[in-house]
């Protein structure tokens, strides 16, 4: 029997309970969601987290020198059914060859085979990087339409490059990348990075965003950082931080730093707040940004009232690796009928829409479901009208263009 699966809280929850028996021990481990696929699809949940803590635990084995990760992924031609096929990839450092590729860790991947009517899995020999990966392909009908991750074309054009060995399948990430209208590369360390810098700004090109594994950088990552700020186009390039720790941004001239165990998406969510602001150096006039942390609220659901489309799709991108479930509104009276269907746990109300604007929706809504939390989204920023919303008995206000930061602290302060 198929549930509607939510993929990232599906990966994130097994990988992370096949990191817990290696504790501190447990390698860097990367999670990517192919960006074309919806998050949520009908599957048999039982068996598809069996597969994936299958692959998991079979990428982590063999301890921390490991650079292992899990990616889920829209089948391309060279997959069976093509994209309405979904494949799920594991990757590591490969073993001794004298063991079994497999390893007891992977035992589940038979059964799992079996329960989804897949194909067998596939181990892939180590590529030019040294990538052993384990493939499984799964013929299912996946819908057309993208991810809420769809950035529209805030991403068109723009060059990033990421210091940590491409751990799964270059072509698959490109394909992924391609849907935000990323040019993506990669480079093994510092010196392969500098290179590539050298040689864009050549022709004319320079790299917006360097995203750096924790990892990879070790104890040099004030001199990896010093050299990358020191070449062409450094000083207005964003640098990003994989992996690290709080105090990684106050002591580096770096622009955001992503916790371990965050999916790629959440890299995107943080470029994306990046783009929306200066960049700042040290002893300038703005502002480091600070350490992103995305707030838990599964189990929780959340409402979405505005009349803009656009605004819409980036809520629900800064709203998906939160693990609440959410619905949309174009309007006032629409967000009323939407929670008389579902009630939410909170809802996100434009001020100003068609139909039936956001205040008299707030009314309606605080009359018939009194403990629902209501955030205002408005441009309207003066003490006047802050003061109304809160008289209305809205819990707080943001005001627009929202911050993917401001949203997580607005959604602790009400959730939290």
């Amino acid at each position: 029997m198929s549930e509607v699966v939510d993929l990232n809280e599906l990966c994130r929850a097994v990988t992370t309970e096949a990191r817990v028996p290696l504790g501190e021990n447990a390698p860097e481990f990367g999670l990517h969601i192919d960006i074309s696929l919806p998050m949520a699809l009908p599957l048999p949940e039982a068996a598809l987290a069996s597969a994936v803590r299958a692959l998991s635990a079979w990428a982590l084995a063999g301890g921390a020198a490991r650079i292992a990760g899990l990616a889920v992924w829209r089948g391309g031609p060279e997959d069976r059914g093509g994209g309405n096929s979904l494949v799920l990839e594991g990757a590591r450092l490969p073993s001794d060859p004298s063991t079994d590729p497999l390893c007891a860790a992977a035992a589940g991947v038979p059964e799992a085979v079996t329960a989804l009517e897949a194909e067998p899995a596939v181990l892939h020999a180590p590529d030019t990087g040294g990538i052993e990966r384990l493939t499984l392909t799964l013929p299912l009908a996946i819908p057309a339409e993208r991810a809420a991750g769809n950035f529209g074309s805030a991403f068109e054009g723009r060059r990033l490059l990421i210091l940590r060995p491409p751990v799964f399948t270059p072509a698959r990430m490109d394909r992924s990348l391609g849907h935000i209208g990323f040019q993506a590369d990669f480079a093994a360390g510092a010196g392969e990075a500098r290179v590539r810098i050298a040689t864009a700004a050549r022709e004319g090109e320079f790299y917006d965003f360097v995203a750096i594994s924790r990892l990879l950088a070790g104890d040099r990552l004030g001199s990896i950082v010093a050299g990358l700020r020191a070449g062409p186009g450094g000083a207005a390039m964003r640098i990003i931080l994989i992996g690290g720790e709080p105090s990684d941004l106050a002591a580096h001239d770096i622009d955001a730093v992503i916790p371990r165990q965050q999916n790629w998406r959440r890299l995107f969510l943080v470029l994306f707040d990046l783009l929306r602001r200066p960049r700042a150096t040290r002893g300038g006039a703005w502002a480091q940004p600070g350490m992103e942390e995305v707030p838990a609220l599964i189990g929780k659901h959340i409402l979405i009232a505005e009349d803009v489309a656009m605004n819409r799709a980036l809520l629900q991108a800064m709203l998906a690796p939160t693990g609440a479930t959410f619905a949309v509104a174009s309007d006032g009276a629409e967000a009323v009928a939407s929670m008389t269907e579902r009630a939410a746990d909170l809802v996100l109300m434009d001020i100003q829409m068609p139909v039936m604007d956001g205040l008299e929706a707030t009314r309606r809504i605080r009359a018939a479901f009194p403990h629902a939390h209501v955030i205002a989204l408005t441009a309207n920023a003066r003490e006047a009208d802050r003061a109304t919303y809160l008289a209305l008995g809205m819990d707080g206000y943001l005001a627009k263009p929202i911050r993917v930061d401001d949203l997580y602290g607005a959604l602790r302060d009400a959730l939290g």
